[in-house]
């Protein structure tokens, strides 16, 4: 591996060489094991020595697909790492094309809006995962969901879904709220969550804690939510809001 090819791969840390390249990095052994499963295309798989035989079923899994696997001394790939400690294996994968015919046809879809925290955004779309939704969108001003600890968290959960990243919100309106119910959910919504059947094709709308949704989806939501709650709290984590709504949402559709 050359000069050019180290800087290239190391610039995908930062959102704005993503774009320009088109690629993004995948780093841990758990989530390029869930990477190889999907359809996702790779560019490449790149390991350490030290590693080779500890991930060898990975590596052979990458061969079967004709993914160019290549070896790498430590020193190079901690430049390439993103982590504190690397495992010693990354994928370089190519950013998907945004495809948001592909979410209109998933029956249930998550909207995370305006959601900063990579943590956070990772976890919403493994639990989307868990909890049967097909779909994931992020509006502008949400973290990356193709940045490194974005998908870390995502635990590889990601690549069993149709995403889409910072999708506008006329977007939202003209081309998913049409074939989906849109819930938003808001602590000043008077209709309750634990009492209400959603459509069998919907879309849930999940803002940051303090924020909420936005306006733009708010005014086109086909019901606002609230989450019962009996204690002194007043608002919760995005990433546990939308889990107990995907929940109540499981236990009725």
């Amino acid at each position: 591996m050359n000069q050019n090819e180290i800087k290239k791969i190391s610039s995908l840390s930062h959102g704005k060489y993503r774009k320009q390249y088109g690629l993004f990095v995948v780093e841990g052994a758990h989530v390029i094991a869930e990477l190889l499963k999907s359809d996702w295309e790779i560019e490449s798989l790149l390991i350490t020595y030290e590693a080779m035989d500890s991930f060898e079923p990975l590596v052979e899994a990458a061969k079967q697909r004709r993914i160019p696997v290549e070896a790498l001394n430590q020193k190079i790939f901690t430049k390439l790492s993103d982590t504190e400690s690397p495992q010693g294996i990354l994928a370089v994968v190519r950013l998907p094309k945004p495809d948001l015919g592909r979410l209109i046809s998933q029956k249930k879809i998550l909207i995370a809006d305006g959601v900063t925290d990579p943590g956070n955004l990772g976890t919403m779309v493994r639990t989307a995962a868990a909890f049967g939704f097909g779909g994931f969108i992020t509006t502008p001003g949400s973290a990356d969901i193709f940045a490194p600890k974005t998908v870390r968290a995502t635990q590889g959960a990601m690549f069993h879904l149709a995403v889409a990243n910072h999708v506008d919100y006329g977007d939202i309106a003209n081309k998913i709220e049409p074939s989906h119910k849109l819930y938003c959910l808001s602590a000043n919504a008077s209709a309750d969550l634990k009492e209400f059947k959603p459509a069998a094709k919907m879309a849930l709308v999940v803002g940051a804690e303090i924020a909420g949704v936005n306006d733009k989806l708010s005014a086109i939501a086909d019901q606002m939510l609230r989450i019962p709650m009996s204690g002194p709290v007043e608002s919760l984590n995005a990433a546990v809001a939308a889990g107990i709504a995907m929940y109540e949402f499981s236990k009725r559709s």
